[in-house]
């Protein structure tokens, strides 16, 4: 008999008597001799593994991919029209759920990511970045560092963001935020524990018509690589 299960053949005992006998002596009696098939136990609880890693991977794949089809780009910038929406795609909603976003509709604030710099080369621990430009136009707006692992990484002198009641403007009324370098430096943002890459979160709440209805194009900061350790 095939299956998990093997019962090996096992004749009959002639009679009543000898029944007993072979039952007592545990020599040959119906069910006796069964052995367990582990082989086909680790097959099937394999093809149980492989076939859950495969749908989860791909799953992650379609919403990272359905999710960046549907953003806008402005320089290493990229946003989504729909944050915030009362009915945007199961895709996007998954990828707010994983990034821990929870948006407002994008008239009352727009949310920018960037985990590349200017010229498209990824964020990275060892390196000093400067974002330059005017200040974003809306009522407010602050500028956050997020670890590999998708938290917050603070300063403990200055707090965990730059924002618009906190930053240094220079004359021109331009703005220079510093992301790494030494310690004290004005608008600088701490990296230091992202865990070799890192990311970085505009808001803008209360956002100027002007910037909500041209996300691909409305001014904001320009990244730049510095010099690397």
């Amino acid at each position: 008999m095939s299956g998990i299960w093997v019962r090996p053949s096992c004749p009959r005992a002639a009679g009543p008597s000898a029944s007993w006998r072979s039952s007592w002596r545990g020599k040959c009696h119906e069910g006796a001799g069964m052995n367990f098939d582990w082989s086909r136990v680790v097959f099937v609880l394999s093809v149980l593994m492989v076939s859950s890693v495969l749908g989860v991977g791909s799953a992650l794949y379609a919403v990272r991919t359905v999710a960046e089809v549907e953003s806008f780009h402005n320089g290493p910038w990229r946003t989504h029209a729909t944050y915030g929406e009362e009915s945007p795609t199961p895709w996007l909603r998954t990828a707010q759920a994983m990034t821990g976003l929870f948006a407002l509709p994008r008239a009352q604030a727009l949310y920018f990511t960037a985990d590349t710099d200017s010229r498209g080369q990824p964020l990275v621990e060892e390196c000093l970045y400067h974002l330059t430009g005017r200040p974003p136009a809306g009522e407010w707006w602050s500028l956050a560092l997020y670890g590999r692992d998708q938290f917050l990484v603070a300063d403990p002198g200055r707090g965990g963001a730059v924002d618009a009641g906190t930053v240094q403007l220079r004359g021109d009324g331009r703005i220079e935020i510093t992301v790494g370098g030494p310690p004290g430096a004005a608008n600088r943002l701490a990296v230091e524990g992202a865990g070799g890459f890192f990311s970085l979160t505009l808001r803008i709440h209360g956002p100027d018509e002007t910037v909500w209805r041209r996300l691909d194009e409305a001014p904001l900061f320009a990244i730049d690589r510095g010099a690397c350790r």
